[in-house]
């Protein structure tokens, strides 16, 4: 009998890019420029009664949206990876967060503020468990620290990316469309 241990699946991760205002305005007018040339492209192809995959006014615009981004985010002021824990450990940090009235009045199965603060700081020091995995923490209280210098919306930010990751296909509702 063999004693090795049977592979596992890896775990989701997702990493979320922070950027300067003058870079996310980049990032903003790019997306919206290939957004308008998507939309006359689409007008153009109902007009003529066929569709166009190889539109050049696409391709153009989907690179230069890509280089702006690739661009911006190697400029990213922060970038933070996030990875689903354990399911025993997921689920008894969703056990302590019971909904509050306007939590289930918004559709939600859980107390979204506790949630967001426990998933976010959770940290396992004996197993080394954690939600955040970069940057890289050697204890709770420098991630707390760390964590309370963030403004509310990036905190959200990483909470969608962090509930995403737990969540999978399973898709409960997260908090509202975050910045990044």
């Amino acid at each position: 009998m063999s004693t090795e241990k049977p592979p596992t699946i890896p775990r989701s991760r997702a990493t979320r890019h922070f950027f300067t205002a003058d870079d996310l305005e980049l990032i903003e007018e790019a997306a919206h420029k290939l957004e308008v040339v998507k939309a006359k492209a689409a007008l153009r192809e109902r007009r003529a009664g066929g569709a166009d995959l190889e539109d050049p006014t696409i391709i153009e615009a989907q690179a230069e949206f890509d280089a702006v981004h690739a661009e911006v985010t190697a400029r990213a002021v922060l970038s933070v990876t996030v990875q689903a824990l354990k399911a025993s450990a997921y689920q008894d940090l969703l056990a302590q967060c019971p909904p509050t009235e306007a939590d289930k009045e918004a559709g939600q199965p859980f107390n979204e503020r506790k949630l967001t603060d426990l998933l976010l700081t959770y940290f396992d020091g004996e197993t080394g468990e954690r939600t955040i995995v970069e940057p890289d923490f050697r204890s709770r209280e420098a991630l707390v620290e760390w964590l309370s210098e963030f403004q509310f919306g990036d905190r959200e930010t990483l909470f969608a990316a962090a509930l995403s990751v737990n969540e999978g296909h399973r898709g409960l509702a997260g908090p509202k469309a975050s910045r990044t």
